[in-house]
């Protein structure tokens, strides 16, 4: 009875932020997904301002590549936050361009659950499943299982942001 209310308020907690909940999604994903730890990592090279990534108003751990890429995203981070619009695509990834292109070095990599990368140098991508293809890896969302990146993911359309922390 007491994870059925739990379903029930985490289901009715997502739908407010805009993440419709499949019947399906166990109470278990849904706990582990509002319960993570939402600490950011920022590159070493950066100053002590750290990247955040939060999706339809979730934030989430993420680790960073420590690259030129994640210095560009950082770079125009300082400048205002950076909110992207994606939208699903090949019911593995949402995909959403950025406000400007940034420096790339795409090869070709296979992607996991929770991979974020850069796809061309203006759209980032945040895969619910996996796909091999060139991209520039940029970070890597932490700990969820494959269920709680489905539910969070496998949505139409998503909001994506990125801000630094304050000091």
């Amino acid at each position: 009875m007491v994870q059925k209310i739990l379903f029930l308020l985490l289901s009715i907690l997502l739908l407010f932020i805009g993440r419709k909940v499949d019947a399906t999604v166990s109470a278990d994903s849904l706990m582990e997904l509002m319960t993570k730890n939402t600490e950011s990592a920022t590159p070493e090279s950066q100053n002590s301002k750290e990247l955040i990534l939060s999706v339809n108003g979730v934030l989430l751990p993420v680790t960073w590549e420590d690259n030129d890429s994640i210095a560009a995203l950082y770079a125009l981070a300082e400048e205002g936050i950076i909110t992207v619009h994606t939208e699903n695509y090949g019911r593995f990834e949402q995909v959403g361009t950025l406000p400007q292109s940034i420096v790339n070095n795409d090869v070709e990599i296979t992607t996991t659950p929770g991979d974020i990368v850069l796809y061309s140098g203006n759209a980032l991508v945040l895969f619910y499943g996996s796909n091999t293809w060139t991209y520039t890896k940029l970070g890597h969302i932490d700990g969820f299982s494959a269920d709680a990146y489905e539910t969070l993911l496998s949505g139409s359309k998503t909001t994506v942001t990125l801000s630094l922390s304050e000091e």
